[in-house]
């Protein structure tokens, strides 16, 4: 006889119980601000504090005498290396300004970046801004490991600015139950090996960053850098997109606390259903007809406006039909029950198409930097 599974997937009708899992957060929005009437640079030393500043300064400074004495024999005569030597170190008034600039290049749209710094004639004793876009630097080069050492990582030179503002994310803001995950790319035209190609996104090719965001604001709690296949492979008999959401969440420090994961169907799959609610954090997400899911489920054929729907225990999955769509949609979700709206779609889908755009409202952030 053939064993009997002993938790079976069985098929349940609208409308359950609604019954919403406990939270366990703190009382929510910004935390550790400065007072009421403070500057507004004082929040954006927040996220850029001076102790940062003053490590760019003292790392770019270090790597520029370094590379003049080290190719002193090889520069030219109107090299930038020599306007360097002859301008003097960067002080930290100059980094301020040249952030300042920098921020404000993408508020207004010139030519060129000379186009920005036309009106401005450097002094004998200032850097001028393409010598700080060339020297500019937060880590000591010399002791990162070289291209052949196993140690190394694509993203050892940003990683620490990386960290950095991880840290930062979450001591100045409590998140709301509803996050989100999801990929992100910043366009690049440089040269490296974790330059990505996604074609859906607004930059083409760029690297592609892991990104853990409030669902409601898009504020971002957590970021990753993806390095590619050789340095960053998938483990045998796991899913990629179950090891980002887990490394994610644990990172922030937000498993264990009733907190609501929202993914797309790259990430969400029964078995990352199962690692989050033994954490007790909640999935809901959209699945590909690829993963592994019940037969009742990936066979069914609902009539357009229509919902099928499965559970085992306090895993559901439903698969809908809209009346715009050919082919059916199958969600997951631990944390909502088989309920239709008034107009007849899954409480599921409404949550899902409401709260999955967090990482596009941060996208649209950054994008509004560039």
């Amino acid at each position: 006889m053939a064993a009997i599974e002993p938790n079976p997937w069985f098929r349940v009708l609208p409308p359950e119980l609604m019954n919403e899992p406990p939270f366990n957060g703190a009382l929510t929005g910004p935390i550790n601000m400065p007072p009421r009437d403070a500057a507004p640079i004082a929040y954006f030393y927040l996220l850029f504090s001076i102790d940062l500043i003053k490590e760019f300064v003292k790392q770019t400074n270090r790597y520029a005498k370094n590379l003049c004495n080290e190719t002193i024999r090889q520069t030219r005569r109107f090299s930038r290396k020599k306007q360097w030597q002859k301008e003097g170190k960067l002080t930290i008034p100059e980094f301020k300004g040249f952030l300042a600039v920098f921020f404000n290049m993408g508020l207004i749209r010139k030519v060129s970046i000379e186009e920005y710094w036309n009106k401005h004639s450097p002094s004998q004793s200032t850097p001028c801004f393409r010598n700080i876009l060339k020297f500019l630097h937060l880590v000591d080069t010399k002791k990162l490991p070289k291209r052949n050492d196993p140690a190394y990582r694509p993203s050892q030179r940003f990683k620490p600015l990386l960290d950095f503002v991880n840290r930062k994310f979450l001591r100045f803001y409590n998140p709301r139950r509803e996050l989100s995950v999801d990929e992100s790319l910043v366009g690049t035209k440089g040269k490296t090996s974790m330059l990505q190609y996604i074609p859906s996104k607004r930059s083409r090719f760029g690297v592609k960053f892991w990104m853990l965001v409030e669902s409601v604001t898009g504020y971002v709690l957590q970021m990753d850098v993806y390095h590619g296949k050789r340095f960053d492979p998938t483990p045998a008999g796991t899913l990629q997109g179950t090891n980002v959401v887990m490394n994610l969440m644990k990172s922030s420090n937000l498993l264990g606390k009733g907190f609501h994961v929202f993914a797309d169907s790259f990430f969400a799959s029964l078995n990352l259903a199962k690692k989050l609610l033994r954490e007790r954090t909640y999935l809901t997400g959209t699945m590909r007809k690829n993963r592994p899911m019940p037969q009742m489920i990936k066979n069914a054929r609902p009539q357009a406006g229509n919902a099928v729907y499965s559970r085992q225990r306090q895993t559901m999955l439903c698969r809908f039909r809209d009346h715009n769509r050919k082919k059916p949609v199958t969600l997951v979700s631990t944390f909502y029950n088989a309920i239709n709206t008034i107009n007849g779609k899954p409480r599921v889908i409404g949550a899902y198409n409401t709260f999955m755009g967090g990482v596009d409202l941060s996208d649209q952030m950054i994008g509004a930097t560039k």
